[in-house]
């Protein structure tokens, strides 16, 4: 069998549309998550307040949930010393007490869920 070929030519239709409704998923998507993210924020945060090592309790008064970005959500504390506590210092032998990451594993299920049912929105309300 000489000289055998195959040959394939491909006409794209719709590229232009299906990009504008990329865009708009895109756009729908980050609104979604938005008040996700918020809703993760204040699930973490009341989590973390909760396993803040306390002291004094000052630590614990600042754990506050943040919004990073449109699509996620965080914990931050409002004392110069937070960080220390949760991530350590080896140089001071202070040894870490990770409690905001405990807290996000600890409530992983729940945000999950958040996370799960904005997307499924997204879905609804983009499909069609």
């Amino acid at each position: 069998m000489a000289g055998g070929g195959f040959g394939l030519r491909l006409r794209t239709v719709g590229v232009s549309e299906f990009a504008d409704r990329c865009m708009d998923v895109d756009d729908t998507f980050d609104d979604a998550m938005e008040p996700a993210a918020r809703a993760i924020g204040v699930l973490v945060a009341s989590a973390a307040r909760a396993r803040t090592p306390v002291l004094s309790g000052r630590l614990r008064g600042t754990v506050r949930p943040t919004v990073v970005d449109r699509t996620t959500g965080g914990v931050e504390w409002g004392t110069p010393y937070g960080g220390v506590i949760h991530f350590g210092w080896a140089g001071h032998n202070i040894a870490p007490q990770p409690f905001a990451r405990d807290a996000a594993n600890a409530t992983r299920p729940q945000w999950e869920a958040i996370v799960n049912r904005a997307i499924m929105a997204t879905v609804d309300q983009t499909a069609g």
